[in-house]
């Protein structure tokens, strides 16, 4: 009897889709997961009455509920498997439309399945999808219409289980200078005396309340094409009532939210958990969905700072300090037109926000734009809310830095948060790395992240991880080569995992794993670039005194596989100076090479001169070492190690073990100076009667070859 219970349990679920064809829809539909058909069918009852569905050639598809022919075919938006999770959407899906009698709405295919990564284990009787687990369900489950209002009503119980019990209001309290510097138990005692005394002058940066940056006001710009947008509010589950109100009432307060009547647009509003406090408590964060504001919006570009020309352009620190600012998107204020822009619909009335929303798309960049302003001529990095200040000296020299940074945000009207800052380490992170007086490293907290991650099962698990992957680019050799067979794979339609791709992943993974440091540059002493370029991948290393500096590697594109090997060198070598050019330009460069072919006068073809010009701004030297003294293969295979990692902030006391003493070509070798070659004797005359020189040439289309895929990888 429980053989047979078991025959008849079916891997099923529910799905909820706002628009099929450009049309609304509003119907609960029963889905079936099925690993044996090849496409995704939707029922004709199932589609808005209006849609009109795209015609394509007639096609029989076999399926666990039966064999169906479809001659047509519609788009979806916007589905929900409100089972596995109530916000996670699905895009642009097409299902091909039937009309034969069936149990189920929609019949999600292989097509789909692989797609979404949703795993059917008939053994175990579950469907697994991320992290989440559905256990199959019998044949006829949700012909009740209980059934299905207990599913939808549980999945509603898992949304509130992010926030469960422990959630408070946001929190903002005054704290007081001298409970920052007791808080630092890195210093002495003396020294915490110092920076509480420091601090003290600037009380006012922690008193808790919302800062004001009164310079200027901040305007959005709406395209007049698009037509206003009036959201319907979000519900509120019962259980976050009084936390939702209670911040909303905050917001009011402080000056954020502003009752308002009737406007054009509305968006609608939740709240979200974030990191437990000291004390267990997970505080809220306020979201406002601005998606169909953000579409409307002509976005203000202010450039972001480069993180890795942020961490690669000091030599070293005594002292680091990073200072988080206190709400810094609601110290800027908008002005009229734009507030009622961004109007807020809530079950409890309306809002306008007075100070610069969170999730408006050109909220960096004014926010980047402003704190650039502010802090200009100081010697900090500064990414929207995040300032970090690097001194070399003494402790005292490090307060005044401090002091000139906090007179600034003080004069401006900011707050910061101190309790989030750091004062006066040797040790922590920033930006998503962990620097060290003597170098920089991979963050512990975000390579485990990745180390935890399972094989992907999509591409969008694929690209996820190799997003992760590149963000640390510089930190170890050959990652290019290393991911070929995963990144070949995001340019197919098929997701296919094969032993290929899972070897590279595991030797990914293990190349992450060993803890590497990258030293800081000291642009007063020499930089030596290795390079190597193969049939398939380029790569770099940048080393100094025998210690790396930056790696870099990447793929050669389909047109750039056809160089000559000569060509393919020296493409890596422009491209690492090209990503490189604020870290080397105007600095001593002695780029090693086996190919001495790269230093003759009679390679002039049009690809090479172009590139010739590029190089001749960093004035190179180029040496020649036979292939058994190139090291750029132990450059390559062999990390800089530290002692055993350890947890927390502060406590990394490796020292960085040097690369095997690199062997140096004798002085009999050749070498030779890069503008004494660049150029045969008819350029060279060419070169004097321009109107400027040929190093001045910043334009990438007149320093590249013109062929649009070398453009695309140059950029």
């Amino acid at each position: 009897m429980e053989g047979k219970k078991n025959e008849d349990l079916v891997p099923q679920s529910l799905m909820t889709i706002k628009t099929i064809q450009g049309q609304e829809s509003r119907k609960i539909l029963r889905v079936v997961f099925d690993s044996g058909g090849s496409h995704t069918m939707i029922h004709r009852s199932a589609l808005p009455s209006n849609v009109m569905p795209t015609k394509r050639e007639m096609a029989r598809c076999l399926t666990i509920a039966g064999t169906f022919s479809s001659s047509e075919e519609v788009r979806l938006e916007n589905c929900t498997l409100p089972e596995f999770s109530p916000t996670k959407k699905l895009h642009g899906n097409v299902a091909q439309v039937f009309d034969s009698p069936c149990n189920y709405d929609v019949i999600i295919g292989r097509d789909w399945l692989h797609k979404m990564g949703i795993a059917i284990d008939f053994d175990k009787k579950e469907c697994r999808w991320m992290e989440n687990v559905l256990a199959m369900k019998p044949r006829h489950h949700f012909r009740s219409k209980l059934n299905v209002l207990e599913t939808l009503d549980d999945a509603d119980d898992d949304e509130e289980d992010l926030f469960d019990g422990h959630i408070a209001e946001a929190k903002y309290e005054k704290v007081s200078p001298q409970e920052v510097a007791d808080k630092q138990v890195h210093l002495t005692e003396f020294q915490r005396a110092q920076l509480a005394e420091t601090l003290s002058k600037f009380d006012v940066l922690f008193d808790g309340d919302l800062g004001h940056y009164t310079d200027k006001l901040i305007h959005l710009e709406v395209d007049p094409n698009f037509t206003p947008v009036h959201s319907k509010p979000y519900a509120v589950p019962r259980v976050h009532e009084d936390i939702f109100l209670k911040e909303l009432k905050h917001l009011v307060d402080i000056g954020v939210l502003k009752p308002i009547g009737t406007t054009e647009w509305a968006s609608p509003t939740f709240i979200v958990p974030k990191k437990p406090d000291a004390d267990g408590n997970r505080r809220v964060r306020w979201i406002s969905d601005m998606r169909e504001l953000n579409k409307a919006l002509k976005r203000k570009v202010y450039p972001l700072p480069n993180i890795q020309e942020i961490l690669t352009k000091r030599s070293g620190y005594t002292y680091f300090t990073k200072l988080d600012l206190t709400m810094m998107y609601y110290a800027m204020e908008l002005d009229d037109e734009s507030k009622e822009l961004c109007t807020i619909v809530t079950p409890y009335g309306k809002f306008a926000y007075q100070r610069l929303a969170m999730g408006l798309k050109c909220s960096p960049d004014e926010a980047q734009a402003v704190i650039t302003e502010v802090l200009a001529g100081l010697d900090i990095d500064v990414y929207i809310d995040d300032i970090g200040l690097w001194t070399n000296g003494s402790f005292e020299d490090h307060l005044k830095a401090i002091s000139a940074v906090l007179q600034r945000l003080q004069d401006k009207g900011f707050r910061i948060n101190p309790l989030k800052c750091e004062w006066a380490v040797k040790e922590t992170d920033f930006l998503g790395h962990w620097l060290t007086p003597q170098g920089i490293r991979p963050w512990k907290r975000k390579i485990d992240a990745i180390l935890k991650m399972q094989e992907p099962q999509n591409l969008s698990q694929l690209r996820s991880f190799l997003g992760a992957v590149t963000y640390y680019r510089s930190l170890w050799p050959r990652r290019s080569h290393i991911l070929a067979p995963l990144t070949a794979l995001t340019g197919k339609s098929m997701f296919e995992w094969t032993d290929q791709c899972r070897q590279a992943f595991a030797e990914m993974k293990a190349v992450l794993a060993a803890d590497t440091m990258n030293a800081f540059p000291n642009h007063q002493l020499p930089f030596h670039l290795y390079t190597d370029a193969s049939d398939y991948q380029m790569g770099a290393a940048l080393l100094q005194n025998g210690k790396p500096i930056a790696y870099w590697s990447r793929k050669l594109t389909d047109a750039q596989k056809n160089y000559t090997t000569m060509e393919k060198e020296m493409l890596s070598i422009v491209m690492f100076l090209k990503e490189n050019r604020s870290l080397l330009l105007g600095t001593d460069l002695t780029v090693h090479t086996d190919h001495k072919n790269l230093t003759f006068r009679t390679l002039n073809t049009q690809r090479v001169l172009r590139w010739r010009m590029f190089l001749e701004e960093f004035h190179p030297k180029f040496l020649y070492c036979p292939g058994k003294q190139n090291v750029l293969a132990d450059c390559f295979s062999r990390l800089p190690r530290m002692g055993k990692p350890t947890e927390g902030k502060n406590e990394h006391k490796g020292q960085l073990i040097a690369f095997d003493k690199l062997k140096v070509p004798e002085l009999d070798d050749e070498i030779f100076s890069f503008t004494d070659t660049i150029l045969p004797p008819n350029e060279r005359d060419l070169r004097k009667s321009m109107p400027c020189k040929f190093s001045c040439c910043r334009d990438v289309e007149e320093l590249l070859p013109m062929d649009e895929e070398t453009v695309e990888c140059f950029l």
